[in-house]
């Protein structure tokens, strides 16, 4: 592991998703250097894409993503009138 990388690592938005426990921090960045050593590759992204087509088919992730959507528009609209 040199420092660039943990730098990089250390640098990136902090949008993302807190890990609870040490074990957690460390197969979140090993699942990000994964995805970002691979994100060119054309196989790489078909099996992700298939992976994806499979999840968002689920019963539960389309009432997720529903009931997300609504909260996101009703926050927009919230914003708009203030």
């Amino acid at each position: 592991m040199n420092w660039e990388s943990l730098i990089a690592d250390r640098m990136r938005p902090a949008k993302t998703v807190v890990a609870v426990t040490y074990k957690q921090a460390i197969r979140k960045a090993k699942d990000r250097r994964y995805y970002l050593a691979h994100k060119d590759d054309p196989e790489f992204k078909r099996k992700k894409s298939e992976r994806m087509k499979r999840v968002r088919n689920t019963d539960e992730y389309r009432e997720r993503h529903r009931l997300e959507m609504r909260a996101r528009r009703a926050a927009k609209k919230q914003e708009k009138t203030a």
